[in-house]
């Protein structure tokens, strides 16, 4: 019997696996600020600006707050999926910082979140090439359109902040998934379909 594909998968952190923007919400209510977010500049839905906005997220005092929020179980049940069907997960995210990236490894380490590397970058392009990744989730329309190369199938992640987000510059519709379940099924259609390549721009 031959045996199934396997894959490298690139997997986006913040508001893919933790609930980032969730934090950033809690955050807000501690300072008294309420809203909703709907867009990608999410300060505007706070009527503040960028700089005062995330001076305010970003204070020690909100650390807990905004970083250590809990992941959704289905989240981790769905990556636990991946793992125990043999692929390789590598989380790439664009968080730089001595705290972001301790929170980001505590994290993973408190919910035992199984991945096989961890690259702090806000430069996603190269990922597919580096490790050789058939798919790719992440949440920014910027980083879709980075990842969306020949032989790679990058696919976003539905949140309020990147619904205006429908086509990529190639004209293309944007493949959205509503879940990390979905995005899960879709892995694991190619692999028992016996897709043995990394990828295809036109599926």
């Amino acid at each position: 019997m031959t045996k199934e594909p396997t894959y490298n998968i690139l997997i986006d952190f913040d508001d893919v696996i933790y609930p980032f923007c969730d934090g950033i919400v809690a955050v807000c209510a501690e300072e008294g600020i309420t809203g909703e977010i709907t867009q990608w500049a999410l300060e505007n839905d706070f009527g503040m600006d960028k700089e005062s906005f995330w001076e305010m997220v970003y204070q020690p005092k909100h650390h807990e707050t905004l970083f250590l929020q809990s992941i959704d179980f289905q989240v981790l049940n769905q990556i636990r999926r991946l793992r125990y069907a043999g692929h390789r997960l590598h989380i790439v995210t664009a968080r730089e910082g001595e705290h972001p990236e301790r929170f980001c490894r505590e994290v993973l380490a408190r919910e035992k979140v199984p991945v096989d590397t961890l690259t702090f970058t806000k430069d996603k392009a190269a990922g597919p090439d580096e490790l050789d990744a058939t798919f790719s989730l992440d949440d920014g329309p910027h980083n879709y359109e980075a990842l969306n190369q020949v032989d790679h199938l990058t696919y976003l992640m539905d949140a309020p902040h990147n619904g205006a987000f429908t086509r990529s510059k190639s004209g293309m519709p944007v493949r959205r998934v509503n879940s990390m379940t979905e995005f899960t099924n879709t892995v694991i259609g190619f692999q028992q379909a016996d897709v043995q390549m990394r990828g295809d721009v036109a599926v």
